[in-house]
């Protein structure tokens, strides 16, 4: 059976699957990046409306967390520090949905 070691050794191989590899590694580290970006945007946006109104529900938070996009993460977030009330967050939040649902059909 044919080994990674041996592969390697090849020139041509090697330096392909070096290559590949490299990619890979590179495109886990951006979705991981991303991921942890969604993950804290989240967690702030959270405790940014924990601070400021007291309680959050649980469909606010599912609403939250249902965001996977850093650029509409930042947007609520960003709402979260400047609105008036809990209810002109969740407003903002359900009319998001709304729109999402609207691309999805």
């Amino acid at each position: 059976m044919l080994k990674f070691e041996d592969v390697e050794r090849v020139p041509i191989f090697g330096d392909l699957l070096k290559e590949k590899i490299k990619e890979k590694v590179k495109e886990a580290e951006e979705e991981l990046k991303e991921e942890v970006e969604e993950k804290v945007l989240r967690a702030n946006i959270l405790a940014v409306l924990t601070s400021r109104f007291g309680h959050v529900n649980g469909n606010t938070a599912r609403m939250i967390n249902s965001i996977d996009k850093p650029r509409t993460l930042q947007a609520v977030f960003q709402r979260a520090l400047k609105a008036q009330s809990l209810t002109d967050v969740k407003t903002m939040l359900e009319a998001k949905k709304r729109a999402r649902r609207k691309k999805a059909a």
